[in-house]
């Protein structure tokens, strides 16, 4: 009789844990490799490209990419795009979706279709580089910041919520003596 728990291992379950492993080997090897190799001096990864254990392991290379400033600096761009971009796409997204979830809005469907098709065809990197060229803005945060303000497809997501609020609720709102920005922001 077997005791309760235990189970006898079947072939396939040997061949499940063969492919997983061997799965898991193939994330794990590279990403090591890079570490080590991060750990390690040039001449000795120009002798093997491929290292799992450095000879001489040394921190010169980190040492070198926080003296030349180019980590903080990544890292100060990315805090600015998020303390300016978040807001900004944010805002412009909600209202966005805000006026166009209203029956009354006039254009609505033009507007709508033009938001979808910009979103399935857009013009590509060079238009879009034009644009941020003619406007003074290459080299500047505010280029990355302005070219991704709104988010089409957040954006639609936002609509279908608003538009699934019942209208009584809007309705009672306005009686209320709500604006259309306090309805927005409530």
């Amino acid at each position: 009789m077997r005791k309760k728990g235990l189970r006898s291992i079947k072939p396939i379950d040997v061949v499940v844990f063969l492919f997983v492993t061997g799965f898991v080997l193939l994330i794990l090897i590279p990403f090591i490799n890079v570490v080590m190799i991060s750990l390690t001096t040039e001449k000795e990864y120009l002798q093997t490209p491929i290292l799992l254990f450095p000879k001489q392991p040394t921190l010169q290379n980190y040492k070198q990419l926080f003296e030349s400033g180019t980590v903080l600096n990544g890292y100060k761009i990315s805090f600015l795009i998020l303390l300016i971009g978040v807001p900004l796409d944010l805002f412009l997204t909600s209202t966005l979706a805000y006026a166009l979830s209203q029956k009354g809005f006039p254009g609505r469907k033009a507007v709508l279709v033009f938001i979808l098709f910009t979103m399935l065809f857009n013009g590509g990197i060079v238009p879009l580089y034009l644009v941020v060229k003619q406007l003074g803005l290459t080299n500047s945060i505010l280029s990355v910041v302005f070219t991704q303000a709104i988010s089409t497809y957040n954006m639609i997501l936002m609509l279908n919520y608003f538009s699934s609020l019942p209208v009584s609720l809007l309705e009672s709102a306005r009686l209320d003596g709500a604006g259309e920005w306090k309805i927005l922001w409530r």
